[in-house]
């Protein structure tokens, strides 16, 4: 009974001992992971803040150096008109010392118009924009202060942007003339996109990250979300949701761990750094964020495979235990052979948990690992090794191969030599690759080195290979591990290549500095003199090796120690510098934030007497506090010298200006009088040079005072002229020039398309090597002229045809009635009746072509009466019935109503459109459609149009110029006065005529007729 009591007893012991076991081995390897994943975020999280400040620095760096830029050009002079040149090559020069920096760089006047800038790139279409209405502008103006923030700018249509919209940061300086007032402003752009391509994709690619830049209203600007751009940015913690500020503050960089958007707009854990961006009086935050999952993914994997391995130790334990506890029911005879047995087993037992751990760590390790034995076998090639190289554990667990993920041929690696205690080839195979010994594990080495496609990527790796030693101190085996270093060295190059870029930009600012004509000095807080540049060593006879360190900086300017504005500005001791400069009228700086400026005298100054202007400002850190102070000095001696010899002769000068006053008055009279005089000329003036180019051109719209406008000025006249005329103009300028002063004519093409008659006078002005040019436009002159001339031809040939037809009329009378008599008496038949009929006709033609001469030649005057033109249209469409009825022509009528009546002769007005009617139907073939139609030409208008359509043949393109010539025909048996007739008909009326037609579609006659104002105003 004792001996079961025992045996259940000890049973008991043995499960208890294992569950005990079982427990701590879970709590140790929870414990280890949570320790772990715990360091790990925090070594990420600095990283990343550290990454944040970086790119912070560097953007804040952007904007100081592009401000103090922009401030430099707003104290330079900038006329009204536009730019001096100096003042445009000094915007240019800035511009390609911020290049890449910048966008574009513009000067505007006080309404916000664009007068002048650089890059011409970005300029062409800017020329006269205005920013009037945009809030930045609006905030300059108003507030006199510098202005730095985020503005969406249209750039204007041009070869840069064609109307396009532009994310940028805008800095905007505002000049101030002497009085304080508001003349203009200098503005500086930075393309939002600049921005991301310098600073933030290569903060980017330092790891799986995100970034986001967050204004002062804590909008977000940035963001590779679009769909969250603008929008507040906000983190959630604890449950509760509110803007970043509220968690992080702007002020500080640091880091933290909250709840975020990601890329996909899903919102997951993240670890965000974060650092402030000092905008002028503006703090934006730049923040780089990463998924948590992403940080401690190889290390949960690593967690993983280490609980597996616990896990198969707890399994041994337990298998153990029922062993032990099983042999504990043998034989107590056996209990010594048990003891030992269980001594064995747990040595077993131990070497074996402490393999598997070992295993375990190394297989779930994220270091890429892998160990050879004496024998140069890979005997452990872990899963990172496996990721890392392309090459996994089966294939190469066992052979020799370790070389193959490297190299392309077999060759000995770090290990191999370790094993071999080769130490001598080793440095010849890794001399250039550094190797060195390690520091942190005896016996081991390590080195970097670069590999192209390993893994399908290009990689730099660090090597370390430490041997593993047996019972004895031999070498038994070397573990070798890689790490993949490729970001640190990215992030390495990226670093050096910033501190490059601001090394230079320090010596650039040094540089400036010490090359400047303006006396300069800098103290740091602790009143030491860092900078003495070269000018003020040769203004005070101090030189920067006898000052530069010390604070003997009041020692040229006064005989005892005492503070200068710089020493007040660095203790903050406003109060303290009232007492000391009072009386040189210190005052606060207008231009400079946080600024001081005064005058002084001082006796014996370098040699001199000097009057001197002082300007100090403080130069503040990221978190805007005074480092240092900047003090400027100028020697106002001369200025002083000039402004008391002004006060002698400011009598005789206000004097002579009084004179000059009245003198331009009068002058000014005089020039507006024979402006005014010129500009009504119908003539058009230019004043050329002796090349050609044009000075000044009378009656131009666009010109400004004194000369012509920006489009004429400056050119020669012939970029004017047409390309056919050129040769021509320039051999009559010749002759001018030869003195030959013979007008000319010039027949050119006007902008509406129609053809314009010139005369040209030249003629020089005397005393001068200028020539005048007088265009005068003839057209008018020359029409009257063809019509005097078509008028008498008229006149001629109408005296002719009515001489002609009164005599033939006669005998034509004589013929017909000769005809008549003989058909009567002789009674002819067959076809001697008709040859009559063919007689008779012909005499008949014949008669009323010499009607309608007589009527063309000796027009008579129109008896005008009221008349109805829808009765006179109505009359003259009866008259030609049979010709519309044996056609079968279909008449479509369009009269408006309430028409006045017209002073009119209708007999005329109806056999002029009885004309009308027969050539449209000549025109038409059978059923064919005529459309008549009258109304006014506008309602309130004097005039009556009336339209008469046909869709006929139509007349063809050449002839429609020779219509109304007399005896022009194409019919068989016209006369070619119809449409004469009725031309001259219209113009007695004091009417005109026009036919609109295409050969093929038809002909529309169209007549005007005035109303008269003797008509009543009833129907």
């Amino acid at each position: 009974m004792k001996q079961s009591f025992f045996k259940t007893e000890f049973k008991f012991s043995i499960w208890i001992a294992t569950l005990v076991v079982v427990v701590l081995i879970l709590l140790l390897a929870l414990t280890v992971n949570h320790a772990r994943e715990k360091a790990i975020v925090e070594q990420f999280s600095r990283q990343q803040a550290t990454i944040a400040g970086s790119v912070a620095n560097g953007i804040e760096d952007l904007i100081v150096n592009i401000e103090k830029s922009s401030l430099l050009l707003s104290s330079l002079h900038c006329g009204d008109s536009g730019a001096p040149p100096e003042t445009v090559v000094s915007i240019q020069a800035i511009y390609d010392f911020l290049v890449g920096k910048v966008q574009m760089i513009v000067r505007l006047d006080e309404s916000g118009t664009v007068i002048c800038g650089y890059p011409d790139s970005h300029m062409e279409g800017m020329w006269d924009k205005s920013f009037k209405e945009y809030p930045f502008f609006k905030k300059i103006r108003k507030s006199h202060a510098p202005y730095i923030g985020k503005q969406i700018i249209r750039e204007a249509a041009g070869t840069a942007g064609n109307g396009t919209e532009i994310d940028s940061i805008v800095i905007g300086i505002p000049k101030l003339n002497t009085e304080g007032e508001f003349t203009g402003a200098v503005l500086a752009t930075i393309s939002i996109h600049a921005i991301v391509d310098r600073y933030m994709y290569p903060a980017r690619g330092l790891s799986t990250n995100d970034f986001l830049m967050v204004d002062e209203d804590d909008q977000i600007i940035i963001n590779s979300n679009p769909d969250i751009i603008g929008a507040a940015a906000r983190i959630t913690e604890d449950t509760m949701t509110a803007p970043m500020n509220e968690f992080f503050p702007r002020e500080t960089k640091g880091y933290g761990i909250s709840l975020f958007r990601n890329r996909t707009g899903e919102t997951i854990k993240t670890i965000i750094g974060y650092a402030p961006i000092h905008m002028s009086e503006n703090l934006w935050s730049f923040a780089v964020v990463t998924p948590y999952d992403s940080v401690i993914l190889l290390l949960r994997k690593a967690s993983g495979n280490i609980m597996l391995g616990a896990l198969g130790l707890i399994i041994a334990v337990i298998i153990t235990g029922i062993s032990i506890a099983r042999s504990s029911a043998r034989n107590v005879y056996f209990r010594e052979q048990l003891k030992r047995l269980q001594e064995r087993e747990e040595w077993q037992g131990k070497l074996l948990r402490e393999k598997k751990t070992v295993e375990g760590i190394t297989e779930g390790s994220p270091i890429p690992t892998f160990v050879i034995d004496r024998e140069h076998k890979i005997i452990l090639w872990n899963r990172a090794c496996a990721e890392l190289t392309g090459y996994g554990a089966e294939e190469m667990i066992g052979t020799d191969r370790h070389y193959l993920p490297f190299y392309t041929h077999k060759r000995p690696v770090i290990a191999d030599f370790i094993i071999d205690q080769d130490f001598e080839t080793l440095e010849n195979y890794y001399g250039k690759q550094g190797i060195t010994k390690s520091k942190a594990v005896e016996g081991a080495y390590e080195a970097r080195d670069f590999f192209k496609e390993l893994g399908g990527k290009d990689r730099h790796l660090y090597f370390l290979a430490a041997p593993i030693y047996d019972e004895k101190g031999e070498i038994a085996a070397v573990i070798e591990t890689l790490q993949d270093v490729s970001n640190e060295v990215e992030m390495a190059n990226n670093l050096k290549e910033y501190a490059e870029t601001i090394q230079r930009e320090k010596k650039t600012i040094e540089g400036i500095t010490e090359g400047s004509p303006i006396p300069t000095f800098v103290l740091d807080r602790e009143h030491t003199i860092i900078l003495w540049n070269r000018a003020c060593a040769e203004l005070t006879g101090c030189s920067a090796e006898e000052m530069i360190g010390t604070d003997r900086h009041y020692l040229p300017f006064y005989t005892h120690k005492r503070p200068v504005i710089a020493d007040f500005i660095i203790d903050q001791d406003i109060e303290g510098l009232e007492n000391y400069y009072g009386e040189k009228k210190i005052r606060k700086s207008e231009r400079v934030k946080g600024a001081y400026e005064a005058t002084d005298f001082f006796k014996d100054l370098g040699g001199e007497d000097r009057h001197l202007y002082f300007l100090a400002a403080p130069i503040y850190d990221e978190k805007g506090e005074i480092t240092s102070v900047i003090e400027t000095l100028q020697d106002i001696s001369k200025e002083n010298e000039m402004a008391q010899n002004l006060r002698k002769f400011a009598d005789n000068l206000q004097k002579e200006l009084t004179e000059n006053i009245n003198l331009r008055k009068e002058i000014e009279e005089l020039y507006n009088y024979l402006q005014s005089i010129i500009d009504n000329l119908p003539e058009k003036i230019f004043d050329l040079s002796g090349d050609g180019i044009i000075n000044y051109v009378s009656r131009d719209i666009k010109k400004e005072r004194g000369g012509a406008s920006r489009e004429i000025r400056g050119k020669h006249f012939t970029d004017f002229v047409e390309p056919e005329h050129r040769e021509y103009m320039l051999e009559k300028w010749e002759a001018a020039k030869r003195g030959v002063f013979t007008p000319y004519e010039l027949e050119v093409t006007a902008r509406d398309g129609s053809r314009r008659n010139l005369l040209i006078t030249p003629s020089p002005v005397k005393g001068t090597d200028r020539y005048v040019l007088v265009q005068r436009d003839i057209t008018d002159l020359k029409n009257l002229e063809n019509k005097y001339y078509e008028s008498q031809k008229l006149a001629a040939v109408g005296q002719l045809s009515a001489g002609i037809a009164h005599e033939v009329r006669n005998p034509l009378s004589s013929i017909k009635m000769s005809l008549q008599i003989l058909e009567k008496r002789i009674q002819p038949s067959g076809n001697d009746l008709k040859r009559f009929r063919i007689a008779q006709r012909e005499v008949e033609h014949l008669e009323k072509l010499v009607n309608d001469v007589l009527i063309f030649a000796r027009p008579s005057a129109p008896k005008k009466e009221p008349s109805d033109i829808k009765g006179i249209l109505e009359h003259a469409l009866a008259m030609a019935e049979k010709s519309i009825s044996d056609k079968q022509i279909q008449v479509v009528k369009r009269f408006e109503k309430k028409i006045p009546l017209l002073e009119a002769d209708p007999a005329m007005l109806e056999q002029a459109f009885l004309n009308v009617y027969h050539n449209a139907i000549d025109a038409m073939e059978t059923k064919g459609t005529l459309l008549i139609s009258s109304k006014r030409l506008s309602r309130d208008s004097e005039y009556v149009v009336i339209e008469i359509d046909d869709n006929g043949c139509g007349i063809e393109k050449e002839d429609l110029a020779h219509l109304f010539n007399p005896f022009f025909t194409k019919k068989r048996y016209g006369t070619g006065l119809g449409l004469s007739q009725v031309k001259k008909i219209i113009e007695l009326h004091e009417g005109t005529v026009e036919i609109l037609s295409k050969e093929g579609e038809g002909t529309r006659f169209r007549v005007t007729l005035p109303i008269g104002t003797k008509n009543p105003d009833n129907n």
